[in-house]
């Protein structure tokens, strides 16, 4: 029966892999119980040792004292302590300083017995130093609290006080002295500077003298006469430019209209603007005197020619209405003229009147260039001027900006001369004590001895659990049978001892047929029985390893051995078409086999019928390699492969397939899921844990059921890991199966009768299927 994919979650949940990793973990343990043991002893060994050191070290006695560390109401210049760390760090070095230290030293009425004459005096300050501790309830806190240690009951208070009094003394000499310092300080930096700033006011009087301008600033209220002209210029300059720009800009325009016969009335307000309403105004009066005189000829022509044509047309014929029109419009316009004087700003559209209008244009483009040309030249020779003035103006400037500043930090020294305060009591830092010590110090209560002993137990109790942890993954591989059963949650099938080496080829190359009392052959037929009883549904079953050379294809072998003796018809199938290592055994290599019944177009009994060969051993066939394909995988994964198997189904009660590696291919995967179960042979003296790990993790992963596990070479304490087997599946030297051994016949028989009961069984349902 196959497992579902819901049944391989729940094989897989988290909960269950946690629990077992735990029992492996506890396996583990007990069998590297002595290196728990051995860290145990280590940490007692050490427990004990502290517990005697504890006992050699004289009682010591404590005190405490609470201080106030509280900043004095000050002047805004008066000196006082600043910075970026906390109270603690500040204070914790004042207190444990040299001065404060050997000032103590030296209040002390009496000596405590750390500071004996046995001591050197160059030794008594770090004596001292090592009997205080200074902590704060917070690290920002004002409040200090000093403890002292001590042999005698009576020193922690008084070295406390000393120390406190001491401290107190160096804060006010110190800010005292300090007071007294910033005023000189200060008084000699006023003279500095006034020193700086008359000499800067001076160069900077002498450089206004030498340019000619007493007031130079930033504005534009007081500058140089030259700055101003070169201003001036500029601004003529550009006027003229600009005006120049308007002009050609109006000539392109002018141009165009009168080119195109247009109406110039549109460019008469600008004209006017740029040459000047009272030329515009006699320019176009010339232009009309010129246009009346031509209308008038035009006036007489058309008359004379009316009259030639009425003697030839009437009065409809088109070229007398034309005509007739034609002088009506000019003695319209004649007479329009003669009764208005003036008519300046009318649609303008005689070519005079252009002609007119575009040479004043002209003119006065060429005179605005020429004026241009005049003021860039005087402009440059200003510029450059400036220029060199320039340099010096900004030198004033700043010059005036150093001495604005040297007046600003002058007025600020002065203000803080005038605000220090230089008494002598002008501490502002000062230490109040809020708890005084006892006078007699407290015992200080050393760790019992049961607690001692608790705390370095548990220490050893933990890093022998470290240590093993340690070990066992650096070792990685599996150190029992029992432990290959936990970690990969299977089933173990059957535990394969180191086998003799066989001589020749074929079935006598087998130990189970060749030496079927040996102690190592009970292994197989203890196999067979496990999978027999392990439930109904194993009759399809195919054995696959981990890694090449885990002996698989013996194990194999020699299990279809002992079914073949206990009466059961069973065929081996070589299924590793990359190393058929079942083939060679048999010595079968040939053009007949399983890559030909998958490649061939005949049917599968005929197929099959013809590359079934005999092993040599009653009821044992197999169905060898055949020759190597190039594509393993597609061949096993045809419907053909299926068939086959049901085909064998049919005809043998025991069907055994060996697969290659399921890491090193895919093919075990493929056939695994066509069979009732597969089993996987694990050499544990030769893989790596997280090999079989994740040779499993293949195998569940593509749906295959696998059977179990069989562990092999399993060669008690010869392989360097231990087992415990012996050689065989829990038995020892003394029991074997030798030709006068009747006990060991009479095991061999109840297993054999179990084997044929089931066997029985398996064959009445086989041949009711084979009949249905």
């Amino acid at each position: 029966m196959r497992h579902t994919s819901d049944e391989l979650m729940i094989e897989q949940s988290p909960a269950e892999q946690s629990f077992r990793q735990a029992l492996n973990f506890l396996s583990t343990v007990w069998r590297r119980k002595s290196l728990v043991v051995a860290a145990i002893l280590i940490g007692c060994i050490l427990g004990g040792l502290k517990i005697a050191s504890d006992q050699m070290q004289p009682e010591l006695y404590s005190g405490r004292g609470s201080l106030l560390l509280h900043q004095m109401n000050a002047d805004p210049g008066a000196p006082h302590w600043t910075s970026t760390r906390a109270p603690l760090d500040i204070y914790r070095e004042i207190l444990l300083s040299g001065a404060v230290i050997e000032a103590a030293i030296k209040k002390l009425e009496s000596r405590p017995p750390e500071l004996t004459t046995d001591v050197p005096k160059e030794e008594w300050p770090r004596q001292l130093r090592e009997m205080l501790s200074i902590d704060t309830e917070s690290r920002n806190s004002t409040v200090i609290h000093v403890t002292c240690k001590s042999i005698s009951e009576d020193a922690p208070a008084e070295v406390i006080n000393a120390v406190v009094e001491a401290s107190q003394e160096f804060l006010d000499a110190t800010q005292a002295n300090m007071s007294m310092e910033l005023v000189k300080s200060l008084d000699d930096e006023r003279v500095t500077l006034e020193d700086k700033l008359f000499r800067k006011e001076r160069d900077l009087f002498e450089a206004q003298q030498r340019i000619g301008a007493i007031n130079v600033g930033e504005n534009d209220e007081h500058l140089h006469p030259s700055v101003q002209r070169t201003l001036e210029l500029n601004k003529s300059y550009l006027t003229a430019q600009r005006r120049r720009v308007e002009l050609q800009a109006a000539l392109a325009a002018v141009r165009k209209t009168v080119s195109l016969a247009g109406d110039l009335t549109p460019h008469l307000t600008m004209l006017a603007e740029l040459l000047g309403e009272d030329r515009l105004k006699s320019a176009q009066a010339a232009a009309d005197s010129a246009v009346v005189t031509k209308i008038r000829q035009q006036v007489a022509d058309n008359q004379q020619e009316l009259a030639a044509l009425k003697k030839f047309y009437g009065p409809r014929h088109p070229k007398i209405v034309k005509l007739t029109e034609s002088l009506r419009q000019n003695q319209t316009y004649l007479s329009y003229a003669r009764e208005q004087t003036t008519h300046q700003w009318a649609g303008l559209r005689d070519p005079a009147l252009g002609q007119q209008v575009l040479s004043l244009v002209v003119e006065g483009v060429a005179v605005e260039h020429e004026r241009e040309n005049a003021l860039r030249l005087i402009f440059e020779d200003a510029e450059r001027e400036a220029i060199k003035l320039n340099g010096k103006l900004a030198e004033i400037q700043i010059s005036r900006r150093e001495v604005d500043l040297l007046r600003e930090m002058h007025t600020m020294i002065l203000g803080r001369l005038a605000s220090t305060n230089v008494n002598e009591d002008g501490a502002r830092m000062r230490l109040f004590v809020m708890d005084r010590p006892n006078p007699v110090g407290k015992l200080i209560e050393k760790m019992s001895t049961a607690k001692i002993f608790a705390l370095f137990l548990i220490a050893g109790l933990t890093a022998g659990l470290g240590v093993v942890y340690v070990v066992d993954t650096l070792d990685d591989r599996f150190k029992s049978p029992e432990e290959l059963k936990q970690q990969l949650g299977l089933e173990l099938l059957g535990v394969i001892s180191n086998l003799p080496e066989q001589s020749g080829v074929g079935i006598d190359a087998l130990l189970a047929n060749s030496a079927p009392n040996a102690l190592e052959s009970e292994a197989f037929r203890s196999l067979r029985t496990a999978i027999v009883f392990a439930g109904e549904g194993r009759q399809r079953l195919a054995v696959t390893s981990a890694e090449p050379h885990d002996g698989k294809t013996t194990v194999m072998a020699n299990l279809a051995v002992t079914y073949a003796v206990s009466g059961k018809r069973t065929l081996i199938i070589d299924a590793d078409l990359r190393s058929p290592g079942l083939t060679r055994l048999f010595n079968m290599r040939g053009s007949k086999g399983l890559s030909r019944i998958l490649t061939s177009a005949d049917l599968i009994p005929v197929s099959a019928q013809e590359s079934v060969r005999e092993t040599g051993l009653e009821g044992l066939h197999i169905i060898p390699c055949g020759p190597k394909p190039s594509n393993p995988s597609e061949l096993l994964s045809l419907p053909r492969m299926s068939e086959l198997i049901a085909w064998a189904d049919d005809h043998y009660d025991q069907i055994l397939i060996d697969c290659p590696p399921i890491l090193a291919a895919s093919d075990a995967s493929i056939v695994g899921r066509l069979v009732d179960g597969l089993a996987l042979v694990v050499q544990p003296a030769k893989n790596r844990r997280k090999l079989v790990l994740r040779a499993t993790e293949v195998l569940r992963s593509a749906g295959v059921e696998i059977a179990g596990v069989i562990a092999n070479r399993i060669g008690g304490h010869r392989d360097g890991y231990g087992y415990g087997y012996g050689y065989g599946y829990g038995y020892g030297h003394n029991y074997g199966y030798g030709h006068d051994d009747h006990d060991g016949d009479g095991q061999e028989q109840e297993s054999h009768a179990d084997a044929t009961k089931s066997s029985s069984a398996s064959s009445t349902d086989r041949s009711s299927r084979r009949a249905a």
